[in-house]
């Protein structure tokens, strides 16, 4: 993406690329880019914290532990084949939540 500027962490896409090499690189990052756009949209219909409105307002390091939390329980759901819960589909605020803060 051209918002992101070339670093050793990341790599950005190549704008046009001319050889078989470059052409290879652009594939693969583009396919690449896609499966991750897919995650991202999985994950956020499970979880809507993870919405663009629904900013998380935490410090980067927090909030990966939030997004690799959420990424755990979408492996649970999966590998249980259904949903996390037996019982209806209602929704308690016992959870341990005190306005934007997490605990444990």
């Amino acid at each position: 993406n051209s918002v992101y500027i070339l670093r050793k962490c990341l790599l950005t896409p190549l704008a046009n690329p001319k050889t078989d090499a470059e052409n290879f690189y652009y594939q693969k990052q583009m396919s690449t880019r896609s499966i991750i756009e897919r995650c991202n949209g999985v994950l956020k219909m499970r979880f809507r914290c993870l919405l663009k409105d629904r900013t998380l307002h935490y410090k980067p390091e927090k909030a990966s532990l939030i997004i690799n939390a959420c990424i755990v329980l979408h492996n649970m759901y999966i590998t249980n084949n259904g949903p996390l819960y037996e019982h209806d589909n209602t929704v308690h605020n016992d959870m341990g939540m005190m306005g934007n803060q997490l605990n444990r």
